[in-house]
């Protein structure tokens, strides 16, 4: 497993290089859905007929969900882009993810980590998300954004890493929580 002692602290931040890239894709949909609600809106003006308004009101729809969705979005990335505080931080005594909007979790809390599983080998083996389980998630789940409740809040459990756009991978989160806690990490029975 890991032969490493990890770190005292270990914390990863947003990296701004992909949070600038998901910035300029988000303006680019949102430019878009504006030009389909105006190209929308321009097309029915003059027609007569149920059709072209049925057609115009239909686009105009998916502009603006375009527009809702992905302005959230951008709302999201560029709050995040101008904070410089860590979003997920490790401990030897807990875990926090900033964006779960409650206390770090006590190691002591935490039943296991799913998502990481070690075969007889010894080999680790990911699937997703990557999640910790607790008695009582709704202590440490506590979303303060509109975006993270969406976001967050269609998962069963709601403490789950999401490792887009930080300046770590999910790899680098796996092998800090395996040096850590070892004993949290699910082992997968050889047959």
């Amino acid at each position: 497993m890991a032969d490493n002692p990890a770190p005292e602290r270990r914390d990863f931040r947003y990296d701004r290089w992909q949070l600038g890239k998901f910035a300029a894709g988000s303006f680019a949909f949102v430019a878009l859905g504006t030009y389909v609600i105006y190209w929308s809106a321009s097309t029915a003006y003059g027609r007569p007929g149920v059709l072209s308004l049925l057609m115009a009101l239909a686009g105009a729809g998916v502009g603006i969900v375009n527009v809702v969705f992905f302005g959230m979005l951008l709302s999201a990335v560029i709050r995040a882009f101008f904070h410089p505080a860590p979003v997920v931080t490790i401990t030897a005594q807990s875990i926090h993810d900033r964006r779960w909007g409650g206390p770090p979790v006590p190691w002591s809390e935490v039943r296991e980590i799913t998502g990481i599983f070690v075969d007889g080998a010894g080999d680790l083996i990911t699937s997703v998300p990557i999640a910790i389980v607790v008695d009582d998630p709704g202590r440490y789940y506590r979303p303060r954004g509109l975006y993270i409740r969406f976001t967050y809040g269609s998962m069963r459990n709601p403490l789950f890493f999401n490792m887009v756009a930080l300046d770590g991978t999910a790899m680098d989160l796996i092998n800090d929580l395996v040096a850590r806690v070892p004993e949290k990490i699910r082992r997968k029975n050889s047959a």
